[in-house]
């Protein structure tokens, strides 16, 4: 509900990996885990895919609680090494 959820970006360098990553690993499977980790907590709303980076919209009940579900995650796909949590905090 609006007003309730709380969300933050993640958002993927899409520059400055080596480029077998991007040839061998996929932003859609990290959509699809961060979707299984968050499960009952939060999912990935949205995204946006710019020059030189992709982000995924995740909102939920609680920032601290979705981050430390998908945060081993993060730092174990080399497609997130890099990657940038932003809150997203209304304005």
């Amino acid at each position: 509900p609006f007003g309730v959820r709380e969300g933050f970006g993640v958002y993927l360098d899409g520059v400055n990996l080596p480029n077998e990553v991007y040839r061998d690993y996929d932003s859609n499977f990290v959509v699809s885990e961060l979707d299984r980790l968050l499960s009952g907590h939060g999912s990935v709303e949205s995204h946006w895919q710019g020059p030189t980076e992709t982000a995924l919209y995740v909102y939920g009940d609680s920032n601290a609680v979705m981050k430390s579900l998908v945060a081993d995650f993060l730092a174990s796909y080399p497609l997130c090494r890099g990657a940038r949590l932003i809150d997203l905090t209304p304005a």
